[in-house]
């Protein structure tokens, strides 16, 4: 068993411990044993890119000591390399949201309104059209596949309407 695959192994099973402290063990592994970043990636089950980033972001940050700290880790202690290698840290994204969906408060205003009138999506949106005809903004905003999507999420059925016989029939059925 050649030298890298011993340190994969090892590391693998580590993969539980600080966030940080797992980046510089990355790092330790392709900056001094040469490991390759696909090989890493595979065996700890992490994207090629992820390491990719994580070695680009240490680059750019680095002082002149950071390699010796890294090549004697266990020598220091863990709030010492947490508070240097801050930058490392996760960086938890905001939770992206599609460009064409409702903002909270209009989602709302669609759901009060379909509660009020177990109406279906295209009367809900002539509804809100008559509402707001002034206001362009608001108008913008809305679409008939948008608050379709509201209902999807939310999960709106429309109750059925049933006549005397308790056959369906339609809503506008006069």
């Amino acid at each position: 068993m050649n030298n890298t695959n011993y340190f994969l192994l090892n590391y693998k099973e580590e993969m539980q411990e600080n966030e940080i402290i797992t980046r510089l063990k990355i790092l330790r592994l392709i900056l001094f044993t040469k490991v390759k970043q696909k090989d890493l990636a595979s065996n700890m089950k992490i994207h090629k890119n992820t390491i990719n980033n994580l070695v680009k972001v240490f680059k750019t940050n680095k002082h002149d000591w950071d390699l010796e700290i890294l090549e004697k880790l266990s020598k220091y202690k863990f709030n010492f390399l947490e508070k240097r290698f801050s930058y490392l840290g996760s960086k938890s994204r905001k939770p992206k949201s599609h460009k064409d969906m409702l903002n909270s408060d209009i989602e709302n205003i669609v759901i009060d309104i379909f509660n009020n009138t177990n109406k279906w999506v295209r009367w809900i949106y002539l509804l809100l059209c008559r509402k707001y005809n002034n206001d362009l903004d608001f108008l913008s905003k809305i679409s008939i596949w948008k608050i379709k999507w509201v209902f999807k999420r939310n999960n709106l059925k429309c109750k059925k309407v049933r006549n005397y016989n308790r056959e369906r029939r339609s809503p506008y059925d006069f």
